[in-house]
């Protein structure tokens, strides 16, 4: 049960008083919530959706930082990659041809997700985890014993070498 202190005086103790306790406001009736009309509801849900969708792009965005920045605190944990000087500018990493980029230039390996190069023999298979690089192992028999050579984004740039 829950004890109200201050009913005799309709809840509002600063502006009203009733020193006897027996002048008490009971309180009138509650007022019904107008329910909205089709309209409304229709406006709501429009509303509704483009806010989905902005947090959608912005919950990508701070998903494509997360990864830019942990591949970079790996090169620079695990020396993936010469860390650059102070103030030099930074060369674009010279691209490589990837199923994805040149798909013509690739045939399935029976048997698997594996695609091989049909200029180098290298066998190349999409991160199963991750789905957004590639792994590059040098020949068939370094494909079934799972040995990579290097990883590499899906638009040839090179992701992290073994």
């Amino acid at each position: 049960m829950i004890l109200d202190l201050y009913s005799d005086v309709g809840n509002d103790p600063m502006n009203r008083s009733d020193p006897t306790g027996t002048e008490g406001v009971l309180p009138g009736p509650i007022p019904l919530p107008i329910p909205p009309t089709p309209a409304d509801i229709e406006k709501s849900k429009e509303i509704a959706r483009k806010i989905e969708a902005e947090l959608k792009g912005a919950w990508e965005g701070a998903k494509n930082l997360g990864n830019i920045l942990l591949d970079g605190a790996k090169q620079l944990v695990f020396n993936e990659q010469a860390p650059q000087g102070a103030g030099e500018p930074v060369a674009e990493p010279e691209r490589e041809r990837t199923p994805s980029t040149d798909p013509g230039n690739f045939e399935p390996v029976k048997g698997s997700k594996g695609k091989k190069d049909t200029d180098t023999g290298e066998i190349w298979e999409k991160d199963k985890l991750h789905k957004d690089h590639w792994e590059v192992y040098g020949n068939k028999r370094d494909y079934e014993k799972g040995k990579r050579d290097r990883d590499v984004w899906d638009d040839g740039r090179p992701k992290r070498k073994f």
